[in-house]
């Protein structure tokens, strides 16, 4: 987990590098990325409710969800920044915010005493917000995106994993 952990602090510190060094906006996102599927990762396995916010029931109760939703949440900024998909893919960009508000709804739905539903409907909108971004990514590097290409060959893989273990 230590090894797990180091390797994710150096990718967003390097990552936080180049953003300090280009100025783009998708290395920033990119890092909050990295740094929020790591606190994911350690809610999931309990370190992160049993050292990180012991003291914070509330937290410690609803940390994997809610963690989880900002890490898609995330992933889907720094891929549409990236991309560039205000410019290759206009008409689905708009589309983005559809799922940060769903994603913010699932939230909801747990806070009314409904986990077991939010669950159920974050892992949807799991798959259908990496589903979504793939046809983005795809889409865009058809239209001429260098950096979906890029991306693509850097997400693919993840991205369809999600979709599958979703799916299963």
């Amino acid at each position: 987990i230590g090894v797990y952990i180091g390797i994710m602090l150096v990718l967003a510190l390097y990552n936080l590098f180049i953003f300090t060094s280009i100025r783009d906006r998708s290395y920033l996102f990119y890092v909050l990325y990295l740094l929020f599927v790591s606190l994911t990762q350690l809610a999931f396995i309990g370190i992160g409710p049993f050292y990180m916010w012991a003291g914070n029931l509330w937290l410690s109760s609803y940390s994997t969800l809610i963690l989880t939703l900002f890490t898609a949440t995330l992933g889907m900024v720094f891929a549409r920044q990236f991309i560039g998909t205000h410019q290759y893919t206009p008409k689905l960009h708009k589309w983005s915010p559809v799922f940060f508000v769903l994603f913010a709804g699932c939230i909801g739905l747990q806070q009314f005493g409904l986990p077991i539903i939010a669950y159920q409907v974050a892992q949807a909108l799991s798959g259908w917000s990496a589903l979504y971004t793939l046809v983005i990514a795809i889409i865009a590097w058809k239209r001429g995106s260098r950096q979906a290409f890029f991306f693509l060959m850097a997400w693919t893989a993840f991205l369809i994993s999600i979709v599958v273990f979703v799916l299963k």
